[in-house]
């Protein structure tokens, strides 16, 4: 592994094109109506899918190629994962009942306890549930509370096929072009960007699984020095980003974005940083990212009952300023979450974990 560019096991250049990536999702979900600011800001999930691709087989894989268990392993990804995912979904209940409280209730006590409980095992809800408000309410979402954990359930599902299924050499390469054949029949089939949705969401996950797998061969390609020999520059990965996430949507692009776009800036993106100031900023985006993602979407729709309360026409979309104003106080949320909830949350589940396998352990050894 090429060493030089590591540092502390944290890829910085990495870490800030995902924390761009979620900058990028969120102001695409702020401005969606009347249209989106940034077409491309959804497509910062196949930066995410292929961000983490390469980023599990560079944590787990040496550790899974000698014999790390599935427990532990699910038990790792699980402590991972699924603190803000439990503050995202507390945090998007808390917005739905207050706004049964303050409109009435779009549907039974009954299917929110069960749209709940489904939620909290990260299983989507396919029967009909109308979540939101005015213009901004939906009828058909996943996950009604806290909607972009789709995608996390499509991440969990790549996480387990990724421990059984790791292919090298020509396995990965058909492995790439069935996922990659599939993707391109379903986007010409249904001229949508499919997972999001109860009618989509079988469709996500071929999209989620060949980014994956594209992050998994770079990964591969990085570690055998290939990229040390090409020119590269996490801050090209930033301004492509950028750049690319205001351009127009039509399918051929998105294609592009899926199959050259997402992967080179990753490949861009592993360059590391010389600056340690910039090198902090950059490990500071990535630990925003994931707080930032979960919890951009709960914190617009209080935004929007706020305001709908507060007399602004249900039938309006929020003005593009204040849309756009909510953006920094979204990114102050994900610090906080990601300081004083994320972090400590992790090390109190690991402290309990290891302190249970101690135990389980003692008993083993005096036997």
């Amino acid at each position: 592994m090429p060493a030089a560019q590591v540092s502390n096991g944290r890829l910085a250049g990495v870490d800030a094109l995902r924390g761009l990536a979620a900058i990028a999702v969120l102001l695409y979900h702020f401005t969606y109506r009347p249209a989106p600011a940034v077409p491309f800001g959804f497509a910062g999930v196949e930066v995410f899918f292929c961000i983490s691709g390469f980023i599990l087989a560079y944590a787990y894989e040496d550790a899974l190629d000698a014999g790390m268990s599935a427990v532990d392993y699910a038990t790792q990804r699980w402590v991972r994962l699924y603190p803000v995912y439990a503050l995202g979904l507390a945090f998007g209940f808390a917005v739905y009942c207050l706004g049964a409280a303050l409109n009435g209730a779009a549907n039974s006590p009954l299917d929110a306890a069960i749209a709940l409980a489904k939620s909290v095992l990260l299983a989507p809800t396919l029967q009909p549930f109308t979540a939101g408000a005015g213009v901004y309410v939906e009828h058909d979402p996943l996950f009604p509370f806290d909607n972009p954990a789709w995608s996390l359930l499509i991440e969990a599902v790549c996480s387990a096929v990724f421990f059984v299924w790791r292919p090298r050499g020509r396995a990965l390469a058909a492995t790439l072009v069935a996922l990659g054949a599939i993707f391109v029949a379903n986007a010409f089939a249904t001229r949508v960007v499919s997972g999001p949705t109860q009618a989509t969401f079988w469709l996500g996950y071929p999209r989620g699984l060949f980014c994956f797998y594209c992050g998994l061969a770079l990964y591969r390609l990085w570690r055998a020095g290939v990229f040390a020999r090409a020119p590269r520059s996490a801050y090209a990965a930033l301004a492509l980003l950028a750049a690319g996430a205001t351009c127009e949507l039509t399918l051929y692009r998105y294609l592009a974005v899926v199959f050259v776009g997402a992967p080179l800036l990753v490949v861009l993106a592993t360059a590391e940083p010389r600056s340690a100031r910039v090198r902090r900023a950059f490990v500071w985006l990535g630990d925003i990212s994931y707080p930032l993602y979960l919890l951009h979407a709960p914190l617009m729709a209080l935004a929007v009952l706020a305001a709908t309360w507060g007399g602004w026409p249900a039938t309006q979309p929020l003005p593009r300023a204040a849309a756009l104003a909510l953006a920094p106080v979204a990114l102050a949320l994900a610090a906080l979450a990601a300081r004083f909830y994320d972090a400590p949350a992790r090390r109190w589940l690991k402290a309990r974990l290891a302190g249970r396998a101690r135990g389980v352990a003692a008993p083993a050894a005096a036997s």
